[in-house]
């Protein structure tokens, strides 16, 4: 019993740390707007998509990877209205501005 117990416990140590080292290279990201004509609001990395609906959305990514943020207004089936590009390396806040028939992107 107690062998096992040694095994089980050293698979358990290899577990967690192995955990903690894939979790070191996520990051949290945040994206917000204040627009009220805004329907949804996300961004893609790695040619992968994340968002939702609303004016906020929070999700994580890789760390030292280009995110390219964008909206949809008025109808989540809009078209996409791209909002710029940032390479985030920790984790970031990341707010959205359209200032007439551009957006922006910015950290804070």
């Amino acid at each position: 019993m107690r062998k096992s117990s040694l095994k089980y416990f050293g698979i358990l140590a290899i577990t967690l740390y192995s955990a903690q080292i894939l979790a070191n290279d996520r990051i949290k990201i945040n994206v917000e707007i204040k627009n009220d004509s805004v329907a949804a609001i996300g961004y893609t990395v790695e040619g992968k998509s994340f968002g939702g609906m609303g004016r906020s959305y929070l999700g994580v990514g890789p760390k030292n990877k280009k995110y390219v943020f964008g909206v949809r207004k008025h109808s989540v089936l809009g078209a996409d209205i791209r909002c710029g590009e940032i390479t985030l390396r920790k984790n970031s806040t990341v707010v959205l501005e359209i200032k007439g028939d551009k957006c922006i992107s910015r950290t804070i």
